[in-house]
């Protein structure tokens, strides 16, 4: 499966691994999309937003609500529900083109322009969907339906109605970097795999795993995706890679066990 994965692949996968420990949405958001070369354009449309934001900021005094009047209303940034699963709603570059996108990348979005102008908001990474808190007034925000301000128990509901779990008070943690990324790629080999781009699904697996090296859960993800993409052979060389990096651990065992299994394949017998 190595020809799946380019030098320029495993460089944007030491590019997000870096911008984790440094805290660097926007270089890690490029690192997953493959676009670390349009930092400049990306970072000059930011700055732009952000200037907007700033003057209605100063108008108003107040800096939450001036950056749902700019990203939600004037610049009308919000989700796309008729093509939610095309990969290019997890890809800021496109986002800031289309001003459409999945929930967790609009607020990125609103992140990336808030941090400009020291708006302390927060990313909330609720079950089924992702808001944003203003941590002054503790109000929140939906930039999927376009910076439509909620209350937590209307954050409670709606995380209640995307995923079915039970609400809890602890869904209201903030969301770090290190959350942020993994939720992103997941939605990729997700996405990636409804589209039939079996080699996109791969590369999102093997960054969420190569910045994860010692979760075996991302480990097996690639082997699934590469199961599917390309076949028992190339699924049973990446569980055979797990079982050696982990030995006698119980996932390293339950990879060694699905390498047999799938070399014992009748389709892998000649």
């Amino acid at each position: 499966m190595d020809d799946w994965f380019s030098r320029a692949e495993v460089l944007d996968a030491a590019a997000l691994s870096d911008a984790i420990i440094d805290d660097d949405l926007q270089t890690a958001l490029l690192a997953i999309e493959g676009a670390r070369d349009h930092a400049d354009g990306c970072t000059a449309t930011l700055d732009a937003l952000a200037a907007e934001v700033a003057t209605v900021r100063d108008e108003t005094s107040d800096g939450f609500m001036a950056l749902a009047a700019v990203l939600g209303k004037r610049r009308d940034f919000r989700g796309d529900p008729e093509h939610y699963r095309r990969p290019e709603n997890s890809h800021l570059t496109k986002v800031l083109s289309s001003h459409r996108g999945l929930p967790v990348l609009l607020c990125c979005v609103w992140l990336l322009v808030a941090r400009r102008i020291g708006v302390p908001i927060v990313g909330i990474a609720l079950p089924g969907h992702f808001v944003l808190r203003d941590e002054e007034t503790r109000r929140y925000a939906d930039p999927f339906e376009g910076g439509r301000i909620l209350t937590a128990i209307q954050c409670l509901e709606l995380s209640a109605r995307a995923s079915g779990e039970v609400p809890s008070a602890k869904m209201f943690t903030p969301c770090s970097l290190s959350n942020i990324v993994p939720r992103v790629l997941r939605n990729l080999v997700n996405h990636h795999t409804d589209v039939d781009d079996p080699r996109g699904a791969y590369r999102a697996a093997r960054i969420l795993a190569t910045i994860r090296p010692d979760d075996p859960e991302p480990q097996f993800l690639v082997a699934q995706v590469a199961l599917n993409a390309r076949g028992p052979n190339a699924a049973a060389e990446v569980y055979e890679g797990i079982a050696e990096r982990l030995g006698s651990s119980s996932a390293g065992e339950l990879a060694l066990r699905r390498a047999t299994a799938l070399r014992r394949r009748p389709d892998m017998l000649h």
